[in-house]
């Protein structure tokens, strides 16, 4: 059976209840009640994730934001220069 979940802490219930198996940041299981599900690393497999900076169209941007969409967008062109 599978079934598809947009809330993070619903799956990781229904993972602690032994009702499911799901693929997950490890960081998802970081807790002290950790110990109530086993993690096993995958290895041998290349996995990418899309990771996005959102925004509203509407509102302009705060300097703030500015500083932090250029560090994201400069250490993104870093990592992806060494592979």
């Amino acid at each position: 059976m599978e079934a598809e979940f947009d809330s993070v802490d619903a799956i990781r219930e229904l993972v602690r209840q032994g009702r499911w198996a799901t693929m997950m940041p490890v960081s998802v299981f970081k807790e002290p009640r950790a110990g109530a599900v086993r993690l096993s690393e995958i290895s041998g497999a290349q996995l990418h994730r899309m990771l996005v900076l959102a925004t509203r169209v509407e509102r302009a941007q705060s300097p703030a934001l500015v500083v932090v969409r250029d560090l994201v967008r400069a250490e993104a062109a870093r990592l992806a220069a060494q592979d």
